[in-house]
């Protein structure tokens, strides 16, 4: 933490303090008892397993409040540093996971990569910035089977955006975010051999193919990150609603895209709430086998288990060990920015305490971690 400036410091605690949430790309810095677990997910997992082609699906439960957030930003963090694509989706009422073609449409328009210190965003102007760095790679796309050859064709010539007329590039960019842009339209502007844009039957092959060809081009990976903060897939009753056995095919698919290398060097991860997937697994016995779920509270899961709760891949496992961590990290944060820690700790411990009193379970982190970044900023 030596290397972090006073400005960098105090806007992390004041984003902290408000909604609960570090900035963008500063998870770790407020980060508590979760580094040994990251430490182990980029050996084993970005540095072991998907830079050998291989790609992983994983799920992190746990109730509101807990972390499940805090724990994709992480996982995010550590992929944009480590060269990956990462698309973080909000499962939310506006966008549920049973509609492959709309969550396919979100994951082009809003993919994103460090290239060069600068954060591209959507699928065209990262083909365009990582053609611009690497003018022969559309070579690696033209010569290669994919499963939707349109897309192929559509991406190899956004590696080369100069060779298209200024309207061939605007319907390009268009189809390559999902839009649907006819052939007709495209051969007015010069483009021909490309055709079946996104639609709700294509979907699924749609985004193999755009994983593929990212993979061909030499981009390291992609992360696809999954938060489910609404109850959108909690079943309101014993047996899941159609619309939810939907959403466990489509996880489904990509558990086993992940291990048929269909999906080529790429992470999944979903935060869920509790309930979702021992409900599914009893009435889709195809997620609940590929999941191989484990439930037993007197067994330690290893971290190498498709399913773990957030309790698992953190250290601190008490809310005192929790709290005494945090104190710590904060104190030593607020003595680096200039300010002086003295005093502070026992303000944090008596808040804490408090803030245990009025949350059961492990759902006091977020409330938690708020009123000591507000007791911070105060000491900065």
């Amino acid at each position: 933490m030596s290397d972090i400036n006073k400005e960098t410091i105090l806007n992390a605690l004041e984003a902290t303090a408000m909604n609960g949430e570090p900035p963008a790309r500063l998870a770790s810095l407020l980060d508590v008892g979760t580094a040994d677990y990251l430490a182990y997910f980029k050996r084993e997992v970005i540095e072991g397993l998907t830079a050998g082609g291989g790609s992983t699906c994983r799920f992190y439960e746990g109730p509101y409040g807990s972390g499940k957030t805090h724990m994709l930003e992480l996982l995010e963090e550590m992929a944009l540093a480590e060269g990956m694509v990462v698309v973080r989706t909000d499962l939310s009422s506006d966008l549920r996971l049973e509609d492959s073609q709309a969550v396919t449409q979100y994951i082009m328009q809003n993919m994103k990569i460090d290239i060069n210190g600068q954060m591209v965003r959507s699928l065209p102007n990262i083909l365009e910035m990582w053609g611009e760095s690497n003018p022969s790679e559309s070579a690696k796309l033209t010569g290669t089977y994919l499963s939707h050859p349109g897309y192929k064709k559509a991406m190899a010539m956004a590696l080369q955006p100069d060779q298209v007329s200024e309207r061939g590039w605007l319907l390009l960019r268009a189809f390559l975010q999902g839009e649907k842009v006819t052939v007709a339209e495209l051969k007015r502007a010069g483009i021909v051999g490309i055709k079946g844009p996104l639609n709700q039957r294509n979907a699924e092959i749609v985004l193999k193919t755009i994983i593929e060809g990212l993979n061909l081009i030499g981009i390291p990976g992609i992360m696809l990150l999954f938060d489910e903060n609404e109850r959108t897939l909690q079943p309101n009753r014993s047996k899941p609603t159609k619309k939810q056995l939907v959403a466990a095919n489509l996880m489904r698919h990509l558990i086993d895209g992940c291990t048929n290398g269909n999906l080529p060097r790429t992470v999944v991860a979903f935060a869920i709430l509790p309930g979702f997937l021992e409900t599914t697994a009893v009435h889709y016995q195809a997620l609940g086998q590929r999941l191989a779920m484990v439930r037993d509270v007197n067994m330690s899961g290893a971290w190498r288990w498709p399913v773990l709760s957030l309790e698992e891949v953190n250290t601190a496992g008490e809310p005192e060990d929790f709290l005494e961590q945090a104190i710590d990290k904060l104190c030593a944060m607020v003595d680096q920015c200039g300010g002086n820690s003295f005093g502070l700790a026992d303000k944090m411990k008596n808040a804490g305490m408090r803030v245990f009193q009025e949350n059961a379970g492990v759902g006091y982190k977020r409330d938690l971690i708020k009123i000591l970044c507000s007791l911070s900023l105060q000491y900065c």
